[in-house]
């Protein structure tokens, strides 16, 4: 399979056919320009090869020229996915084993894919089930590992998930103030408060992350003028529904929520001194 442009890197579309039969997965290189509402649907490969996100704009030549190399810390680990989420203490284990969820509590209810509501990552934040990591970082208390700097820039150096936490709030924040600004309506006149996803597609939401119903009551798309909300939310929602907390490649998903800041801030005209780390 070519990881590069594979099947894995393409929109889950639900019911689009695709060459062989079959649908959802495996579309032509072409579905990302045809179906750009598409929501990241099992986003963990893209994450941790350091991909999938959307630019608010391309860097320019000099940026590229000077940026840093990207990081994929956990691509190399052995056996992939398994090698940390199914090694021998996992499959000992009578909470974790083969759900591949690493986490105290097996009932935990899954993530709010909804820009209103900030994710549930207590779980995760306070998870001992750290025995895949010991071979590389030594023994952890929990996944939510020291951090390497303030990314957020609140002033407090916490943990991994702490810090992601913190940028997603930050992000969520800018989304509600550019849908605020935005001031879109469904059909029945209900104000679009946030981006869920629904069907596999980004869509408008309520203040409750209900979907809007349009004419005829399809579901509401943001509109092409609203590009640059489109792919804040999209990266939003990519970063929760990885579900690691950033733990997955802290570099990429550090750079990528704190770019996608900044850019929605320029866009409305504001430059904000941010007090965060980025990371090498």
């Amino acid at each position: 399979m070519n990881v590069v442009e594979g099947p894995l890197l393409r929109p889950f579309l639900p019911g689009q056919k695709r060459p062989g039969g079959g649908s959802g997965h495996g579309q032509p290189a072409t579905a990302k320009e045809r179906e750009r509402e598409a929501a990241p649907h099992a986003p963990q490969f893209q994450l941790l090869t350091g991909r999938g996100g959307k630019f608010l704009r391309l860097p320019t030549a000099a940026e590229a020229a000077t940026a840093p190399r990207a990081s994929y810390p956990h691509s190399g680990v052995p056996d992939a996915c398994v090698g940390c989420h199914y090694d021998a203490e996992a499959r000992r284990s009578a909470v974790g084993g083969h759900s591949f969820k690493l986490l105290d509590r097996p009932d935990t209810r899954p993530l709010v894919l909804c820009t209103a509501r900030p994710p549930e990552l207590e779980p995760l934040r306070t998870s001992t089930r750290t025995g895949s990591c010991a071979r590389c970082h030594g023994r952890l208390g929990t996944l939510n590992a020291r951090a390497r700097g303030d990314y957020d820039g609140d002033g407090r150096l916490e943990g991994i998930v702490d810090e992601i936490a913190g940028l997603l709030e930050l992000l969520r924040a800018e989304l509600g103030r550019e849908l605020a600004r935005l001031a879109l309506r469904g059909a029945g006149g209900e104000l679009a408060a946030s981006v869920t996803v629904a069907d596999e597609r980004l869509v408008l939401a309520d203040a409750e992350c209900r979907p809007l119903a349009g004419p005829k009551g399809a579901r509401v798309s943001l509109p092409a003028s609203a590009l640059l909300v489109e792919k804040a939310a999209f990266n939003y929602l990519m970063a929760v529904r990885d579900g690691s907390g950033g733990i997955h490649n802290p570099q990429y998903l550090v750079a990528l929520l704190q770019s996608t800041i900044v850019e929605l801030e320029a866009a409305r005209g504001e430059k904000r001194p941010h007090a965060w780390r980025s990371l090498p």
